[in-house]
């Protein structure tokens, strides 16, 4: 192979290596949800890739006898920050089922980094001392998921193409809604 079959080789294998992957596609849509869109979840299921959340810090506050935020979905491998903002004693007990996996007193003004949550699923938070405070942690095994906003619209973008499961997840009411998918380039409605 002669110096300009060479060079040419390299340039075509360089610009492989920086040209954007086909991740275009887009999924939006607009879901009824009133005085709750912060509570809900949309997700999507079983994008292909490794993605982890480690060097991620999610917090978890506690105002006015209430966790900040409600409900909130992280990457896998994302660490939890726990707050406590209130003038009083509070503890952070979280379940997945049935099961502890963690419950830690938080006095006033304390703040600390607790393990990273590894493995996707929900968690239950809820304070002992003062049981009207609940949250909720979804842990999600891809990037690819949002919350609505205040007027119930929402949207996901840079999905690789395929067909995908959107889920509408409400984690509070245990409420899941399912939408099957053909994502390419460009965007798509979901309608829930």
């Amino acid at each position: 192979m002669n110096g300009y079959c060479k060079l040419l080789t390299l340039a075509v294998v360089a610009l492989a290596m920086t040209a954007t992957p086909g991740w275009a596609g887009s999924i939006e849509g607009k879901v009824t949800c009133g005085a709750i869109c912060g509570n809900l979840l949309i997700y999507v299921e079983g994008v292909p890739g490794e993605w982890s959340g480690e060097g991620e810090v999610a917090i978890l506050d506690q105002v006015k006898k209430t966790y900040v935020p409600h409900v909130q979905a992280i990457l896998q491998g994302t660490a939890m920050r726990l707050k406590n903002s209130d003038p009083e004693l509070h503890n952070v007990h979280a379940y997945q089922g049935k099961k502890t996996v963690f419950n830690v007193a938080m006095v006033p003004g304390l703040s600390f980094d607790m393990k990273r949550f590894k493995e996707p699923g929900t968690f239950v938070v809820l304070c002992d001392i003062h049981t009207e405070m609940s949250a909720y942690i979804v842990v999600l095994d891809n990037p690819f998921f949002t919350q609505p906003d205040g007027s119930g619209s929402w949207a996901i973008h840079d999905l690789p193409p395929g067909t995908y499961n959107v889920v509408k997840y409400d984690p509070e009411e245990r409420d899941v809604v399912e939408r099957q998918v053909v994502v390419g380039e460009g965007s798509i409605e979901v309608v829930f």
